[in-house]
């Protein structure tokens, strides 16, 4: 919605370039410039990597930031941790293979094999390590579950925070779309067929969203679609005695009640 003001450039292209956290990222410097390089002039410049905001990367995208853009405005996104590790569990299946994952099926599994879907849910830390870098008043903490309610509100109050025009925020507005439905996962028949080496070996040549395209017709990858996900027990004591009370204790911080992310509330109930 951001990327539609006429006063910001976000490169649509490339939405998450996951600059800042790469490795020898200064000789990348060039071709992270020309991502910009149709901005009119004295537009804001900005863009969308979410890895920045991993516990993996976050002190060092942090101190890089800080080196290179030390007046730059940051807008961190938080929810609800059960609906986010929900989210991190679809998209783990959904494209893991293309980074070398191979998620379990269960999410008790997943959480158990991948400890990074836990870390990067702990907002608190994450935050914690950006405001040891810069002013609180260049850091903005929104909430999807706002977000959905009442867009043009959370809209409003990001346009003020980046010192832009809120004039024309239905212009901006988009309709909600549940990304999270769309994801595939692999079925049994193909989990089963994966066991072979060289069979896995030459799937894992084909890019996932190629794969997508045809493996769902020969029943070996399905959508999500609106089926929940299956929390046994073991899984949501993991959760609970990852995160404990901080999820709250963030919430109070922004002035939030703790019904604000219900289904956590209800794993801790």
């Amino acid at each position: 919605m951001l990327a539609k003001h006429e006063s910001l450039f976000l490169p649509s292209r490339f939405k998450e370039p996951r600059f800042f956290n790469r490795e020898n990222y200064e000789i990348y410097w060039n071709l992270y410039a020309n991502l910009f390089y149709t901005a009119k002039a004295n537009t804001l410049i900005g863009e969308g990597s979410i890895s920045y905001s991993e516990s993996e990367f976050a002190l060092l995208s942090a101190k890089r930031i800080r080196k290179h853009f030390p007046k730059i405005k940051i807008i961190f996104i938080a929810r609800d941790p059960v609906t986010r590790l929900e989210s991190s569990y679809r998209e783990m299946h959904n494209s893991g293979s293309d980074w070398g994952i191979r998620c379990p099926g269960s999410i008790e599994k997943a959480l158990i094999s991948m400890p990074n879907m836990l870390n990067d849910t702990k907002y608190w830390e994450i935050l914690t390590i950006y405001e040891s870098y810069f002013p609180k008043e260049q850091l903005l903490v929104i909430f999807q579950e706002e977000l959905k309610q009442n867009p043009k509100m959370v809209l409003e109050h990001c346009c003020q925070f980046l010192d832009i025009s809120s004039q024309d925020l239905d212009t901006m507005l988009i309709k909600d779309k549940n990304q999270g439905e769309a994801k595939y996962y692999d079925t049994i028949e193909f989990r089963e067929a994966r066991q072979s080496k060289e069979f896995s070996r030459a799937v894992s040549k084909i890019n996932v969203s190629v794969q997508n395209q045809f493996l769902p017709g020969l029943n070996m990858r399905q959508v999500f679609g609106k089926k929940g996900i299956n929390w046994s027990e073991g899984a949501k004591k993991q959760v609970v005695e990852s995160l404990g009370q901080q999820p709250f204790t963030f919430l109070s911080k922004y002035g939030k009640a703790p019904l604000l992310w219900n289904k956590y509330l209800q794993f801790i109930d």
